[in-house]
Parts: C-alpha cells; sequence; structure tokens
C-alpha cells in the first residue's frame, strides 16, 4: 500500500498531537480515532458538521471524557470511513486498521 505525502504528514501530525498529549499529562481514549481523524484532516468541527452532533456535546466524547452512544459511533465511523469497523475506531489502545 503506498502513502501520499499528504497522508504521511497527516499521521505524523497526530502522532506529534498526541505526543503533546502524553507529555502534558492529557491523555487521548481512542488514539485509533484521533489518527483516522488526522489521516482525514478532520477536526472535531469538521466532524461536528458532518454528523450534525453539536461540538460541544461531541468534543468531550473524541476525548473519552463523555460516553458515546452506539449511534453516535456510527454516525462518527460513517463521517470518517465506512470501512473502519466501530471496534478498531473506539478501541481504548492503538490498533492497526483493517479495511
Amino acid at each position: 500500500m503506498r502513502y501520499t505525502v499528504i497522508e504521511i504528514e497527516a499521521v505524523m501530525n497526530a502522532i506529534k498531537s498526541i505526543s503533546i498529549m502524553t507529555e502534558r499529562g492529557m491523555t487521548t481514549m481512542y488514539p485509533n480515532l484521533n489518527a483516522e481523524m488526522a489521516r482525514h484532516n478532520i477536526t472535531v468541527a469538521i466532524l461536528s458538521e458532518r454528523t450534525g452532533i453539536p461540538y460541544s456535546t461531541l468534543a468531550p466524547k473524541v476525548r473519552g471524557e463523555k460516553p458515546v452512544k452506539m449511534a453516535e459511533a456510527r454516525l462518527i465511523r460513517d463521517a470518517i470511513s465506512v470501512h473502519l469497523t466501530l471496534d478498531y475506531l473506539f478501541a481504548e489502545q492503538a490498533l492497526e486498521a483493517v479495511e
């Protein structure tokens, strides 16, 4: 599988963001979700727009601070890539994507 420069940069930015968050004592509950958002250049604001979930509701869910309902998880997945499984996207440990 070949990746474009933009895809590689997106992943590198995601890794950098996660590293900064870790250094600051912040954690990410769903590392795969964050990585896929970065890979697809999707911010929480864009995700909110695509899913119809208000930003103020969605942001704490993406950070893992509030539970994600099944219907919301499906909307989030569909807004990023329908080929990703919910198990992968919302795993609490980083996993390898299977598309």
